[in-house]
């Protein structure tokens, strides 16, 4: 079993979401306070599951990545309205990335893309689930 396959995954999603300039913020997990953050920043995350039995002596391979693109909202007289434009920037920027080959791992085409919803009181998001096989 190769122990770093889920560190190096994180590292070149980290990389290769700043290189291509779909966010300057990339996290791994969702942050407590959505108010704080930038106008917009993606959440790459693996399935908790497949974490805990990555680590374990099973030799799991195939599983997804969950990318969960944050926009601050845009305020419209009193209202604010999700700022769809950019939201489907980063979507639009990442599926034209896939497939893509990782050094340990392959990511296929998207299989769901949840249209956006409201996070908190400034962002919406849109997440979209992507196939990865670990090497």
């Amino acid at each position: 079993m190769k122990r770093s396959r889920i560190q190096t995954f994180y590292k070149e999603m980290y990389d290769l979401i700043r290189e291509h300039k779909i966010s300057d913020m990339v996290l791994y997990t969702y942050p407590d306070s959505l108010d704080h953050g930038g106008d917009s920043y993606v959440v790459v995350e693996l399935p908790y599951s497949m974490r805990d039995m990555d680590i374990s002596d099973y030799d799991v391979r195939t599983s997804y990545a969950k990318f969960s693109f944050f926009a601050k909202d845009r305020i419209y007289k009193t209202a604010r309205m999700p700022n769809i434009e950019e939201l489907e920037r980063m979507a639009d920027e990442l599926y034209s990335l896939l497939p893509r080959r990782g050094s340990e791992f392959s990511m296929m085409s998207p299989r769901t893309v949840l249209m956006p919803k409201r996070a908190e009181t400034h962002y919406h998001y849109m997440v979209i689930n992507v196939p990865i096989v670990f090497d």
